[in-house]
């Protein structure tokens, strides 16, 4: 059974209707130094209803380290993803980074959390800084190897910083 074009309008029609209203949305005044559309909607879903900057960042935080945590199949996958041409070691070197590089990332979530209250201004910014998996990235890259799911991760992991970045800017 297919879609009858009275179908297919009613449902461009409604994602046009939804895609205005999340556009008309109101931003959160943590995230007005998002960059526009796509980052500050999801800023202001990450920061909630926070009515203080030390309640908005760690919220921001909270929710960046729960859509990081979706890295872990690509981070602890990438051994299934390497050429089988591969030297072992070489194979062990690449995973054991690409692990390492994830699991500092989700420690460095647990370190912003504490610093909301003890520094949060000059440790938050080195350790937002820090939320990159380069390291991962990069030794794919030295070996030739490319594992698309690992750019994509830290394209988000970028993006989620960005998000940090933009709250952290708001501390009065």
């Amino acid at each position: 059974m297919g879609f009858t074009k009275t179908a297919i309008s009613s449902l461009f029609i409604l994602l046009l209707l939804s895609t205005a209203a999340s556009a008309a949305a109101p931003v959160s005044p943590f995230c007005g130094t998002a960059d526009p559309g796509i980052s500050q909607t999801m800023c202001t879903q990450m920061v909630g209803c926070a009515k203080t900057w030390p309640e908005a960042m760690t919220n921001a935080i909270n929710a960046a380290a729960e859509k990081a945590k979706g890295g872990i199949p690509i981070a602890h996958g990438v051994g299934k993803k390497l050429p089988p041409g591969l030297l072992p070691q070489s194979k062990e070197s690449i995973v054991l980074t690409c692990q390492e590089a994830y699991d500092w990332i989700l420690s460095l979530f647990d370190d912003c959390r504490e610093l909301v209250k003890d520094d949060p201004t000059l440790g938050l910014k080195r350790r937002i800084s820090s939320m990159t998996f380069s390291d991962c990235t990069g030794v794919l890259s030295e070996f030739n190897v490319s594992v698309p799911e690992t750019e994509a991760l830290n394209e988000e992991l970028h993006r989620l910083a960005g998000i940090l970045f933009a709250v952290l800017d708001k501390k009065p």
